[in-house]
C-alpha cells in the first residue's frame, strides 16, 4: 500500500541527495547495504517490459525471457556498484489482519479483472529465478509481511543501510527508516547507478516548516523531530493508496478501520499540514470540528481515528519485538539467508532462501520441517507460499483458464496438507488448518480451497483459528469481510476424488513431461506459461507422488534455451548504425528513365519526414523576424522579461505576511454598521483586544470610526508608504466574490490557524450566499487558481534543484586539472509539463548560473524546430545575451551566425584597405556562406575578435538546430583536447529541448538524436514534458553507456489547464462532449489504468469539468458522504490552489467503485450539438489552433475558399484597396520629393517632418503595407483577412510567418475576455505543434490525417498547447483514446491499424496486378498505401506476403490479372499443388517488388516469416506447403538464410511449432551444407594464396 499523496507532500518541501556509484565503489565502504522491496522491483520490471513494446501477458511465450533479462540486468547493475543487496519478498498478508485484506484483495483484483495484459503466476517465478541466477544478493522470503521484515532489517542494521529501495510510502511513517530511494527515480546501468536518496526525517521537517518556519516560536514549541505518533496521524488523515499490491503492509489494520468508520477528510493534505503544527500530541475533537470544520465528527469517530493511529504505532512495536526475537538462535527470523540449511544446500537448489523463512509466525507449527526445506528451496507460484503461510492468495489468470486448472490446484492443496507435521500426538493428531483463500480474478468468484475439512470440535492454531473458520465458506466472507457492493459467489470445491484423478492423469516422471501432459490435455488451449506454473506446483507439493524438481530442471522449464546472460553488448556508434542501414537494396528496373525510377529508401516516410522540421538555413527574413525592433520591444513587455530580473531562489516555506493592524482594524471597524453586521464580526473576532479597547477609549474609538474606506485603500496602494499585501487582502474582503474568497482562502492557509487571515476567511465564507459559494468552488478549478507570493517571484522547485545540481557539477569540473580528474558526466532529464517554462529555465540557467559563477561555460540550446530557434533568439535579443545561431545549410554544411545585437561600432577606426580591413573582408566572405561547422565556428570567432563584438568572439549561448548540435558535439569531442578551450566538452552545457520530437516519424531525425546522445557533453539536460525516465528509455539514449550521473527532475502535472474533451462526428455533423470516464470501455479498463500508471491518473484529472469535479468530491465513495451535493459547501472543502483540487480528485477517482463509475458515466453523458464544419467549432472569443498534415490547404478551407463567388468578391475588394494604397504611395513619394527641398530650411529652424506609407486594412485591427501585400498571392490575402493563418515545416510566405508569430507573441492576456484578436485561427502541421505557444488559445482541434501518425507523447504536446482552460476536439474516438490513455489504447489501436494496413496493401496489390504496373510504380503504390495508414516501408513486407497468401487461397492462378476475380473470387484449392501454383504465379509477377520490401531490413523478413507462421495455424494449405513457400521466397532473395536458420533454431523445443520446423528441416540442412561448402572454398582460396 502507501499513503495517499504523502510522497508528493514530502518531495514538495525538500530535495534528494543525488548519489552516483561506479564499478565496485561501495565494496569496502561502510553503509553499503541496499534493502530492496521485491514487490516494487517486480512492478518496475513489468512496467519496463511493457514500455519496450513487449506484451506483458502470460499468453505470450516471450514474456518469460523479457522479464528475466530485465530483472537480471537490473540486479547486475546494482551489484556492479559493490552494494550488498538484501531483497525481501512476501508470502502472504500479515497474520491477524487477513479480514481487512479480503475486502482489499477483492477491490484491487476487481479493478484488474478486465485487463488485456496479465503477467500470470509464472511471471513472478521467472522474476525469482533471475534473482537466484544473479548470485551474490541475499533473498529473504518473509512468511507474512515483507514490509515488516524490511523495517526490522533497517532497524537492526541502522547506519549500515545505504537506503531502502521501494515504492511504498508507508515506510516514511517510521522514523528509524531514515533513507529511502523510490525505485522509479533510480537509474541503474552496468556502468553506473544513480540514486535519489531522500532524507525522510528531513523531508518531514521541511513539510512542517511550511507553516512553522525554522526559528519561529511555533517551531521552538514543536521541537526538532517529528515522531511516529504525529506521522501516523498524518497517514490516517491522508488515507491509504490501495492501487498497489503491497499485501504485507503493516498498515492493514489501520486501513480497515479507516474504511469502515472514518468520514472523508476535506482537503487531506491541508489537514495533515495543520496536524503537523498542532501544539498537543493528541488531536482532540476541537481539531476536527473547528479547525477542519467537520462539525458532525463524533467521539466514536475520534476513537476510531486514534485506533487507526495506534495500529501504526503497534506496527513499530512489532518490529522491535521481531528484532528481539531475531537475536535468539531458535528464531533466526531477521537473517534468514544465514541458516545452515542454505549454507549446506547442494548446488542444484535454491540456495539463497532458507527453510527458516517459513518458520516465522508459527508456520512451521503445521508443516513438516523437511517439506518446509523443500518448499523454501523451490521456485513456486506465490499462491503456494500463501497456503503454506495459512494466508490469503490470488491466482491472477483469466477465468476461462482458471476453470481448466481448478482440479489441479485442489490436488496441489491437498498434497500440501499431507505434509502436516504431528508434533506430539502421532500421525493422526495433525494440526487442523481450516482453509486457504484463493481469489479468482473474474470479479464474481472468491473461492476458498479447503486444505482439510475441520474436524468436529477441533481447533486451529490460535493465530489463525478465527480467520480460518470465517474464511472457510465464501458466503461468510461475503457477509462479514466484503462490502455489500462487492458481493461474491461461492464456488464449490472440487471433490478430493476428482482432484486426485486429475493430478494422476497429468503427473509424469519429470516436471517437463508433466507440463507437456497438462498442455496436451487442454487440447493446446491452455497457455503454456500456465502449464509451466501448475506443473511446478504439482511436483513441489508432491501431488500424485510427483517427485520434487531440481533447480536446474525448474529453470529449464521456465526459461528454455535461455543461458545466463553475459555482459551487455558494447554500444554501437550511430555512424556505424547509419552505414548498416544505408546498405538496403532498391528494386531493379528495365527503364532508366527518371519517371520510372524506384523510390529510394530515404523516401520510405515521404510525407511524414517532410512534416518534421528539425532545422534549416536561417534566411534574411528569419533574421528580420528574430531581431526586429518591434518584436524585441514586445518581448521585453512580456512577463518573462520582468520575472527574469526579479526572480528569487525557491523556498519550501509558504511566504506569509503580517497585515497592518491599524489599517485593517480601521477598515473593519469604520464599517461595523454596514454589511449586515459582517464587518462588526470581522473587527470583533479578528482583533478582539482592539475591539475591547474601543469601549474603554472614546478618543481611540472616534479616531477609528472616522476612518474612510477609500482613504485607507488609497494609503495602502501607494508605492511609498503603502502595503500591497494588506491592500489586496482588504480588496478581497470588499469584493466578497468568488475571486476574493479564493484569495482569502490562500492567505489563510499561508498564515495558518488562529491568524487574522484565517478568521476573516472563515467569516467571509459563512457570510457568502450559496450561489457565491458554488461559483467559488467552480472557479477553484481554473488554471489561474494558483498561489502567487507577494513581493518578488520565486523559482519553481524543479528549477532550483536543476541549478543547484549543475552549479555543484560545474564547480567540480573547474577544479579538475586534467580529463582524468573530471567528475562523472551529469545527464539530467527535466520532465515538466508543457507550459512550465522550459525555455525560461534555459535562459535563466545562463543569466543566474553561468554568467556569474561559470563564465567559461557555453550553453548549447538545441531546439526542435526553426520556429523554436527563432523564438529563443528573440528571448536572447530581449535579454541582451551574447549568442550565436548554428543551423544546417546542406549536406555536411552549416551556418554559424553572429546577430547584429552583439556587434559594436568600435571597429570604425579600421581604415579602408588596411591589412585588418582586408582580413575582415575575407572572414566575412567565408562567414556569409556555409561550410563545415568547425570552420564556421573559427570564422565567427575571428570575426568577433576583429570586429570587437560583445564577448570578443566568444559566445555565451549558441542556439542550434539538432543537426548543428550533433555536428558541434562531434567536433568538440574529436577536435578539442584542451580543458581551457571553451568548446571542450567539459565546458559545454547542452540544453536539449524536446529531444524525442519526430523520432518516430523520421529515421533521419532519430539518427541525429542518437548522434547527439553519443557525443553528449559533460553536462546535459534533456528537457521534455513527455520523455520517459532513464530506466524506460532504450540504451542509445545513454550514448556510449559510460559511467554518468543520470537523474530525473520532475514536476507533476497537477496545474495543467482544464481541457474539456469533445469528439467531432463528421458524418453525423455533430460534436459531443466526453467525460474522462467515457474514454474507457469498462470499469475494469478504467481501474487498471489508474492503478498501473500514476502519471496517467494525474493527467486524466485535467479533463474533468468543474461541475464533474465538484460532484466527484462531494459524493464520492465514502459512506459518510451524501448522495447529492447540497448548495454551498464547507470552507475546508474549498481548495485555494488548483493543485490541491487535483490531488483531492486523484484520491476520489482512485476510490471509485464499479457502481459509482457506471452512475457517473451515465450522468456525465454529453449531448451532441450540431457542427457541420470546422468553422462552427472554432472559438468565438479566443484563438483556435488546428493541427493537420496539410496546414495551408486546411487554412484555405477554413477561410471559406470553397465558396468561389464570395471568395472572388473578397479578392476584388482587396485588389481595390491595394490599388488605392499604390496610388497613395505614389502621391506620398511626390510629396516626399517636394518636402525634401523644404527640409533643409526646416532643419535650420529646428523642425522635422515624419512621412508614412499607406496601409492596407485586411480586417479590423490588422493592416499590412502594400509591399507586403505584393509578396503573397491573392488567396493568402483573403485567408489572412478572415483571421486565419498557418505554419508548416517549409514553404511559408514571409507575411504569413510574421502574422503567425504576431499572434503568438502579441495577443494581450485580457483581450480574450473582451473581443477576438484579428488573427484568431492558427492551422499548424506536426513541427509547429512543438513551437506554437499562444496564451490566447482556448480551442484546439486535431484532424485525423495527422492524429493517427502521432505517438502518445506527441498527443500530450498537442494537448499542452492549451495554455488556459479550454476545449480539445478530436475527429475520432480512437485518436482521443490514444491521446489520453497512452499505452492502454496503443495495443488496440495498433491491431486496428495493422488490419487497415493489410486491407490497404491488398487493395493496392490487386490494382497493380490488374494495371500491370512496372516494379517502380508497383513499389510506389504500396508505399502510398502504407503512408496512408501511418506506416513506413519496413511495415509492408508482412501484409504484402499475407495478401499474396490470401489471394492464393481463393483466386485461381489463371485469374491473377482479373480485377473482378481478385476482389471477389473464393475458389478453394483442390490440393496443395494448386495452392503452390497460385502463389508462384503471384510471386513471378513481382519478384523485384517482394525483394525490395523484404530486404529493407532483417526485421521486415522476420515479421513476414512470423506472419506466415501464424497463417499456418489458420489455413491448412499454408501449413502443409510451408517449406516450399520459404524456399520460393529464398530463391527470389526475399528471405535471407540467416533469418530462416534463426527461426528454425528458435522453433526447436516448442510443441506448437514442431510440425513446421520438421517440414523445414531438410531445407535448413541443405542451407547449412551450402554454408559449410562456402567456408571450405574460402579456406582453399586462402591456402592457394
Amino acid at each position: 500500500m502507501g499513503i495517499q499523496g504523502l510522497r508528493s507532500q514530502l518531495e514538495r518541501h525538500s530535495k534528494p541527495r543525488v548519489v552516483t556509484l561506479c564499478a565496485r565503489e561501495m565494496t569496502s565502504q561502510a553503509g553499503n547495504i541496499l534493502l530492496i522491496d521485491a514487490t516494487a522491483l517486480f512492478d518496475l520490471v513489468v512496467a519496463r517490459v511493457a514500455s519496450r513494446g513487449a506484451p506483458v501477458d502470460y499468453r505470450t511465450e516471450e514474456l518469460h525471457s523479457a522479464i528475466y533479462l530485465e530483472t537480471f540486468r537490473y540486479i547486475q547493475g546494482l551489484q556492479s556498484t559493490g552494494l550488498k543487496l538484501y531483497i525481501v519478498m512476501d508470502s502472504c498478508v500479515e497474520s491477524g489482519v487477513e479480514p481487512s485484506h479480503v475486502a482489499t484483495f477483492v477491490r484491487r483484483r476487481r479493478r484488474h479483472a478486465e485487463r488485456t495484459s496479465i503477467p500470470g503466476p509464472s511471471a513472478s517465478m521467472v522474476f525469482t529465478q533471475a534473482l537466484v541466477d544473479a548470485r551474490g544478493c541475499r533473498l529473504l522470503r518473509a512468511s507474512h509481511s515483507a514490509p515488516r521484515l524490511l523495517m526490522g532489517l533497517y532497524r537492526k542494521m541502522g547506519s549500515a543501510v545505504f537506503a531502502l529501495l521501494t515504492a511504498d510510502t508507508v515506510f516514511c511513517v517510521f522514523p528509524f527508516v531514515e533513507r529511502i530511494c523510490f525505485i522509479s527515480d533510480a537509474s541503474v546501468d552496468v556502468s553506473s547507478c544513480t540514486f535519489q536518496v531522500w532524507d525522510v526525517n528531513g523531508s518531514w521537517i521541511g513539510w512542517r516548516e511550511r507553516l512553522a518556519p525554522e526559528g519561529s516560536e511555533m517551531a521552538k514549541v514543536l521541537g526538532p523531530r517529528i515522531e511516529t505518533l504525529r506521522r501516523a496521524q498524518v497517514a490516517v488523515l491522508m488515507g491509504t493508496d490501495d492501487t498497489r499490491d503491497f499485501c504485507g503492509a503493516p498498515d492493514g489494520e489501520a486501513e480497515r478501520l479507516a474504511q469502515e468508520d472514518l468520514p472523508t477528510i476535506p482537503s487531506p493534505a491541508l489537514a495533515a499540514a495543520l496536524s503537523l503544527v498542532h501544539p498537543d500530541d493528541e488531536l482532540d475533537l476541537a481539531f476536527f470540528q473547528k479547525t477542519l470544520g467537520i462539525k458532525d465528527f463524533s467521539e466514536e469517530q475520534l476513537k476510531t481515528f486514534n485506533s487507526c493511529v495506534e495500529a501504526y504505532l503497534e506496527a513499530g512495536k512489532r518490529v522491535d519485538q521481531d528484532i528481539a526475537a531475531s537475536n535468539a538462535e531458535a528464531a533466526r527470523q531477521m537473517d534468514l539467508a544465514s541458516s545452515s540449511e542454505s549454507a549446506e544446500a547442494p548446488k542444484d537448489t535454491y540456495e539463497s532462501v532458507s527453510a527458516s523463512a517459513f518458520n516465522a509466525c508459527g508456520v512451521g507449527g503445521w508443516l513438516d520441517p523437511a517439506f518446509v526445506t523443500r518448499l523454501a528451496r523451490s521456485i513456486v507460484p506465490e499462491c503456494v507460499l500463501a497456503w503454506a503461510s495459512v494466508g490469503l492468495s490470488s491466482m491472477d489468470i483469466r477465468p476461462v483458464d482458471l476453470d481448466k486448472i481448478r482440479p489441479l490446484l485442489q490436488a496441489a492443496a491437498s498434497a500440501l496438507m499431507a505434509n502436516r507435521q504431528a508434533p506430539s500426538g502421532g500421525e493422526d493428531d495433525k494440526v487442523a488448518v481450516g482453509a486457504a483463500g484463493l481469489y479468482e480474478a473474474d470479479v464474481a468468484r472468491l473461492a476458498f480451497l479447503p486444505l482439510v475439512a475441520p474436524k468436529a470440535g477441533a481447533e486451529a492454531p490460535a493465530a489463525a483459528s478465527e480467520v480460518a473458520r470465517r474464511r472457510f465458506r465464501a458466503e461468510t466472507a461475503a457477509d462479514d469481510l466484503v462490502s455489500a457492493e462487492m458481493a461474491v459467489a461461492d464456488t464449490p470445491p472440487v471433490s478430493e476424488e476428482d482432484a486426485t484423478a486429475a493430478a494422476a492423469a497429468v503427473v509424469r516422471a519429470t516436471v517437463a513431461e508433466t507440463c507437456d501432459a497438462i498442455f496436451e490435455q487442454s487440447g493446446g488451449k491452455l497457455p503454456r506459461n500456465i502449464a509451466v506454473a501448475i506443473a511446478v506446483m504439482l511436483h513441489v507439493c508432491g501431488a500424485a507422488d510427483a517427485s520434487p524438481p531440481g533447480a536446474s530442471e525448474t529453470r529449464a522449464l521456465l526459461l528454455p534455451d535461455t543461458p545466463l546472460p553475459g555482459p551487455p553488448p558494447p554500444p554501437v556508434s550511430p555512424s556505424e548504425d547509419e552505414s548498416a542501414e544505408s546498405s538496403a537494396p532498391a528494386p531493379e528496373e528495365e527503364s532508366a528513365s527518371e519517371d520510372s525510377a524506384a523510390p529510394k529508401k530515404k523516401s520510405m516516410l515521404k510525407g511524414y519526414s517532410d512534416a518534421v522540421d528539425v532545422g534549416s538555413t536561417l534566411t534574411t527574413q528569419d533574421w528580420l523576424d528574430i531581431d526586429h525592433r518591434d518584436v524585441v520591444a514586445r518581448t521585453k513587455m512580456g512577463p518573462s522579461y520582468k520575472i527574469m530580473n526579479e526572480i528569487q531562489p525557491w523556498s519550501s516555506s509558504v511566504v506569509s505576511y503580517e497585515l497592518r493592524e491599524k489599517e485593517t482594524f480601521g477598515f473593519f471597524y469604520s464599517q461595523r454598521d454596514s454589511g449586515g453586521g459582517l464587518y462588526k464580526k470581522l473587527a470583533k473576532q479578528c482583533y478582539p483586544e482592539m475591539y475591547e479597547k474601543m469601549s474603554e477609549d472614546k478618543k481611540l474609538k472616534k479616531e477609528f470610526s472616522n476612518m474612510k474606506k477609500e482613504e485607507i485603500l488609497d494609503v495602502l496602494s501607494r508605492p511609498k508608504g503603502g502595503h500591497v499585501p494588506t491592500f489586496r487582502f482588504l480588496e478581497a474582503i470588499s469584493s466578497g466574490g468568488p475571486n476574493g474568497l479564493l484569495k482569502l482562502r490562500r492567505d489563510a492557509v499561508a498564515a495558518g490557524p488562529d491568524s487574522v487571515q484565517w478568521t476573516a476567511a472563515r467569516l467571509m465564507w459563512n457570510n457568502a450566499s450559496d450561489s457565491t459559494k458554488d461559483s467559488t468552488f467552480e472557479m477553484s478549478y481554473s488554471c489561474f487558481n494558483k498561489f502567487t507570493p507577494f513581493g518578488k517571484p520565486t523559482r519553481y522547485k524543479h528549477q532550483e534543484h536543476l541549478l543547484d545540481m549543475m552549479d555543484t557539477h560545474l564547480t567540480e569540473i573547474e577544479h579538475a586539472r586534467n580529463e582524468e580528474k573530471l567528475p562523472l558526466p551529469l545527464h539530467v532529464i527535466l520532465s515538466t509539463p508543457t507550459g512550465s517554462g522550459k525555455t525560461f529555465t534555459a535562459i535563466m540557467t545562463h543569466i543566474h548560473l553561468l554568467k556569474g559563477n561559470h563564465p567559461n561555460v557555453v550553453l548549447i540550446y538545441s531546439v526542435p524546430t526553426k520556429n523554436v530557434l527563432k523564438r529563443v533568439g528573440q528571448e536572447c535579443e530581449a535579454q541582451n545575451l551574447v549568442y550565436w545561431t548554428a543551423s544546417k545549410a546542406g549536406n555536411k554544411k552549416f551556418q554559424v551566425r553572429r546577430p547584429y545585437s552583439i556587434r559594436t561600432k568600435r571597429n570604425r577606426d579600421i581604415k579602408e584597405g588596411s591589412e585588418a580591413a582586408e582580413l575582415i573582408k575575407s572572414l566575412e566572405k567565408g562567414s556569409m556562406g556555409s561550410g563545415p561547422l568547425g570552420e564556421q565556428l573559427h570564422l565567427a570567432k575571428r570575426l568577433g575578435e576583429e570586429l570587437m563584438d560583445r564577448g570578443n568572439g566568444q559566445p555565451d549561448v549558441i542556439v542550434a538546430d539538432v543537426h548543428a548540435t550533433a555536428e558541434l558535439l562531434a567536433y568538440s569531442r574529436a577536435e578539442i583536447d584542451s580543458l581551457g578551450d571553451r568548446f571542450h566538452r567539459s565546458n559545454l552545457l547542452l540544453y536539449y529541448d524536446e529531444p524525442n520530437m519526430g523520432i518516430h516519424l523520421d529515421d533521419r531525425t532519430l539518427l541525429v538524436c542518437k548522434k547527439i546522445m553519443w557525443d553528449a557533453p559533460h553536462t546535459t539536460v534533456l528537457a521534455s514534458a513527455t520523455i520517459e525516465p532513464w530506466g524506460k528509455l532504450p540504451n542509445w539514449w545513454k550514448g556510449r553507456c559510460e559511467p554518468a550521473q543520470r537523474c530525473v527532475i520532475t514536476q507533476e502535472p497537477y496545474d495543467l489547464p482544464t481541457s474539456k474533451l469533445h469528439v467531432w462526428d463528421q458524418e453525423a455533423k455533430t460534436v459531443t462532449p466526453l467525460s474522462p470516464l467515457h474514454l474507457f470501455k469498462s470499469f475494469g479498463e478504467f481501474s487498471n489504468a489508474i492503478a498501473c500508471d500514476e502519471r496517467l491518473r494525474i493527467l486524466l484529472l485535467r479533463h474533468l469539468t468543474s461541475q464533474q469535479g465538484t460532484e466527484l468530491l462531494s459524493s464520492g465513495s465514502s459512506k459518510a458522504k451524501a448522495a447529492k451535493k447540497e448548495k454551498g459547501g464547507d470552507w475546508m472543502a474549498l481548495h485555494g490552489e488548483l493543485k490541491s483540487v487535483r490531488e483531492a480528485l486523484e484520491s476520489e477517482i482512485t476510490e471509485l467503485s464499479s457502481k459509482r463509475f457506471d452512475q457517473l458515466r451515465e450522468k456525465w453523458t454529453g449531448r451532441p450539438r450540431p457542427a457541420a464544419t470546422l468553422r462552427e467549432m472554432c472559438s468565438k472569443s479566443g484563438v483556435t489552433m488546428i493541427a493537420t498534415v496539410d496546414s495551408r490547404g486546411t487554412a484555405m478551407q477554413l477561410a471559406g475558399m470553397e465558396n468561389e463567388e464570395k471568395w472572388n468578391e473578397s479578392i476584388h475588394r482587396l485588389k481595390a484597396r491595394m490599388r488605392e494604397a499604390d496610388r497613395l504611395n505614389k502621391l506620398s513619394e511626390k510629396e516626399e520629393k517636394r518636402r525634401a527641398k523644404d527640409e533643409e530650411e526646416e532643419a535650420k529652424q529646428g523642425l522635422s517632418v515624419e512621412g508614412g506609407k499607406a496601409q492596407i486594412a485586411l480586417s479590423t485591427g490588422l493592416s499590412i503595407s502594400a509591399e507586403e501585400a505584393e509578396t503573397v498571392d491573392d488567396n493568402t490575402l483573403v485567408m489572412l483577412s478572415r483571421g486565419v493563418t498557418y505554419s508548416r515545416a517549409e514553404g511559408e510566405e514571409g507575411l504569413v510567418k510574421r502574422l503567425f508569430q504576431q499572434t503568438l507573441l502579441h495577443v494581450p492576456e485580457k483581450a480574450m475576455f473582451k473581443k477576438q484578436p484579428p488573427i484568431h485561427t492558427l492551422v499548424v502541421d506536426y513541427s509547429s505543434i512543438y513551437g506554437t505557444d499562444c496564451q490566447g488559445v482556448d480551442v484546439i482541434i486535431l484532424l485525423d490525417d495527422l492524429g493517427r501518425l502521432l505517438t502518445y507523447e506527441d498527443h500530450l504536446q498537442f494537448l499542452g498547447r492549451l495554455r488556459r482552460d479550454g476545449t480539445a476536439i478530436y475527429t475520432s474516438l480512437r485518436n482521443l483514446r490514444a491521446a489520453t490513455l497512452g499505452a492502454l489504447a496503443a495495443s488496440e489501436a495498433e491491431a486496428k491499424e495493422k488490419q487497415m494496413l493489410y486491407e490497404a496493401v491488398e487493395s493496392s496489390l490487386i490494382d497493380s496486378l490488374v494495371d500491370g504496373r512496372p516494379p517502380a510504380k508497383f513499389v510506389e503504390s504500396l508505399l502510398i498505401s502504407a503512408k496512408a495508414e501511418g506506416r513506413g516501408a519496413r511495415d509492408v513486407a508482412e501484409p504484402l506476403l499475407l495478401s499474396m497468401l490470401n489471394l492464393s487461397l481463393r483466386v485461381p492462378h489463371g485469374s491473377m490479372k482479373d480485377g473482378d476475380a481478385l476482389r471477389n473470387a473464393n475458389v478453394e484449392c483442390a490440393n496443395d499443388k494448386e495452392f503452390l501454383v497460385r502463389f508462384k504465379t503471384l510471386l513471378t509477377a513481382m519478384p523485384k517488388v517482394v525483394k525490395y520490401f523484404f530486404t529493407l531490413h532483417l526485421m521486415s523478413q522476420k515479421a513476414a516469416l512470423d506472419g506466415m507462421v501464424r497463417h499456418c495455424f489458420k489455413h491448412a494449405p499454408v501449413a502443409s506447403t510451408f517449406a516450399h513457400l520459404v524456399k520460393f521466397l529464398y530463391d527470389v532473395d526475399a528471405l535471407d538464410e540467416d533469418v530462416i536458420l534463426a527461426w528454425h533454431g528458435s522453433a526447436e523445443g516448442k510443441k506448437e511449432l514442431e510440425g513446421l520446423a520438421t517440414k523445414l528441416k531438410a531445407f535448413v540442412e541443405w542451407l547449412q551444407e551450402e554454408e559449410d561448402d562456402d567456408d571450405d572454398d574460402d579456406d582453399d582460396e586462402d591456402d592457394e594464396e
